[in-house]
């Protein structure tokens, strides 16, 4: 983990947090209320995610699968107190060795949402490329305001730099990907063909994404996809009707908010808590249980 400044008062911020019985109080009310804890990760190292699980297990939390929380939002589930409930975006290689790994020692069930084209393709994802190019100093424009354009002007940008910058795989292979569907707790879900903020996209594209990454995963796996994670938590009504024509049955933004008997019925707009790969556990803890986000410091992104 990179110490910085952000990261040392975040620190400072979350011991205080942990030391003065915040989360514990907050625990408490989990415990005694139907909450679910939605949280996701990207690309964390090993250490990090086995970490947060030890620690949720040590507290007691069950955990539920994204099949579980279709069947409880169906009402073919009760709604469970004090559960978790774990997502990955993007689909990045690492994921295999730690995430997988651990979600099968720990016996914890994890999805993915799996970006397709890096993975049919072994491109890196276009944010890497951006990223590479502004480092070279040969792009000035940054991955956020990229991420404010429309789609077609943004993927001009990505393919120019394309031509001039060079990089390895980034994302999961499609064998990586049938191999770990062997294992009975991971389950996968779609986050696009190729990663676009989705209201930029016009009606075509925006279909484009949503509908060809379900066939080509379903394709893949010889299984139903039916869950789908929103590229940056960016999505319109849109982008609603569009899953439910697709045949999804939840899909999942990244509005910091704890799953609860009311909000889980919006089955396509499922908030979920982010946790960093580059901070300390004590932040991820509050980040976890969700006193993190009382803090005002700390500009939360979606």
């Amino acid at each position: 983990m990179k110490i910085n400044f952000r990261n040392s008062v975040s620190y400072l911020i979350a011991i205080l947090y942990i030391k003065l019985g915040v989360v514990k109080r907050r625990q408490k009310k989990n415990f005694n209320e139907h909450i679910i804890l939605s949280i996701y990760f990207h690309k964390p190292s090993k250490k990090i995610f086995e970490s947060c699980l030890f620690w949720l297990k040590r507290q007691n939390y069950s955990f539920i699968s994204v099949n579980d929380l279709i069947e409880i939002s169906n009402g073919q589930q009760a709604f469970p107190k004090a559960a978790v409930l774990i997502t990955i975006d993007d689909g990045w290689e690492t994921n295999k060795n730690n995430i997988v790994e651990v979600a099968n020692a720990l016996k914890v069930p994890v999805t993915l949402f799996i970006t397709t084209n890096p993975m049919e393709t072994g491109e890196a994802f276009w944010w890497s490329y951006v990223k590479e190019a502004n480092r070279l100093g040969i792009f000035s424009n940054s991955i956020e305001y990229l991420k404010t354009i429309p789609n077609r002007e943004r993927l001009k940008y990505i393919n120019e730099i394309k031509l001039k910058v060079n990089l390895g795989r980034e994302a999961l292979t499609k064998n990586e990907l049938i191999d770990i569907t062997n294992s009975k707790y991971i389950s996968i879900g779609s986050h696009t063909v190729n990663h676009p903020i989705l209201p930029m996209c016009n009606d075509d594209e925006s279909l484009f994404e949503i509908k060809d990454s379900k066939n080509i995963l379903e394709n893949i796996l010889h299984a139903k996809v039916e869950s789908f994670a929103y590229p940056n938590g960016d999505f319109s009504l849109r982008e609603i009707n569009f899953l439910k024509k697709c045949g999804y049955k939840i899909a999942f933004g990244t509005a910091p908010k704890y799953l609860t008997i009311t909000n889980i019925y919006d089955s396509f707009t499922l908030p979920r808590f982010e946790i960093l790969e580059k901070c300390s556990l004590a932040e991820n803890i509050c980040r976890m249980t969700g006193v993190w986000y009382d803090i005002k410091l700390f500009k939360h992104n979606k």
